[in-house]
């Protein structure tokens, strides 16, 4: 699933569960906070992928 699709899904939770206690601004601003966490998730994951397959052409 594309991470732009995940924090899309992730931001209408939030507005749906949080909405009765966040303001509509902070509801608003929630949404690049969670984009960015999930592009710095994939950061990280594609470093992890990209030593793990360095690893393994070393030990071959």
């Amino acid at each position: 699933m594309p991470l732009a699709r995940i924090a899309r899904a992730y931001y209408q939770l939030a507005t749906k569960t949080l909405v009765k206690k966040m303001t509509h601004e902070q509801v608003r601003k929630s949404k690049p906070i969670c984009e960015q966490l999930l592009m710095g998730i994939a950061k990280v994951r594609e470093q992890e992928a990209r030593a793990h397959r360095a690893h393994t052409r070393v030990l071959s």
